[in-house]
């Protein structure tokens, strides 16, 4: 047997010194931010469906008008266009959510920021919770999102009361199938971000506004823009596309 020697010098393995680099990041640097991207591609691909076989079943009645008739009403409704004022009204507050989420967007921008100058300017020895600042609560973000959960709670019942408006049931035909899918869809898209701002509100109320909190804010800013865009491109699809085609 051949005797076995111990190695006469240990082999340095290299390291990199990443000391420097921050805690926490966000937008393109952020894992999160680009799952948050992704997620909000997969629900558009899944809206583009939706709207084309919207457009597609409207290609197939093109002598008995659009929408076709609700056969189960007594007498029938040869053209069921669903009613204006509720689903307008919803797109309004929508709408007027916007520029609030902007603001509370914009004001956890700049916590955050505030946040990595301040621990970049704390020695990284120092353990967290010792020789730092208590978190922050600032009051505007905490009242923006307490005004923006009751929008979207408002938005929600709106939206409950948006499907007697479409004056079909969801199953008597194609046509209400979709159109009862794609306003409960959004009404989903809305009723999560509504509970992901409560959730924030919250947190925020009782442990401060710390970086991760400010970037999930951020985070379903971004999302929220995104279900506005979509509640307004649902609303000319199901309301206006009938009266104008």
């Amino acid at each position: 047997m051949t005797p076995t020697t111990a190695p006469t010098a240990t082999t340095a393995r290299p390291t990199i010194d990443v000391s420097h680099l921050p805690a926490e990041s966000r937008d393109g640097r952020s894992p999160m931010w680009w799952g948050n991207v992704l997620f909000m591609l997969i629900e558009t691909t899944t809206v583009a469906l939706l709207l084309a076989s919207y457009v597609y079943l409207w290609r197939n009645y093109p002598q008995s008008g659009w929408p076709p008739p609700a056969a189960q009403h007594d007498p029938p409704l040869l053209k069921p266009v669903p009613d204006l004022p509720v689903g307008t009204a919803n797109l309004l507050v929508l709408l007027a959510t916007v520029p609030l989420m902007l603001w509370v967007d914009r004001a956890c921008q700049r916590q955050f920021d505030a946040l990595e100058r301040r621990n970049a300017a704390t020695p990284s020895e120092v353990p967290r919770g010792r020789g730092r600042p208590p978190p922050e609560r600032p009051a505007g973000v905490l009242l923006g999102l307490l005004v923006l959960v009751a929008l979207g709670a408002g938005s929600l019942v709106l939206r409950w009361h948006e499907f007697p408006a479409l004056k079909v049931q969801w199953n008597e035909n194609a046509y209400a199938a979709l159109v009862w899918t794609m306003l409960g869809l959004h009404l989903l898209y809305v009723a999560i971000e509504v509970v992901e701002l409560a959730v924030m509100l919250l947190w925020t109320a009782l442990y401060g506004l710390g970086q991760n909190q400010a970037t999930d804010v951020i985070l379903t800013a971004a999302y929220w823009y995104w279900t506005v865009v979509v509640g307004a491109v649902l609303y000319g699809a199901v309301y206006w596309f009938p009266r104008l085609v």
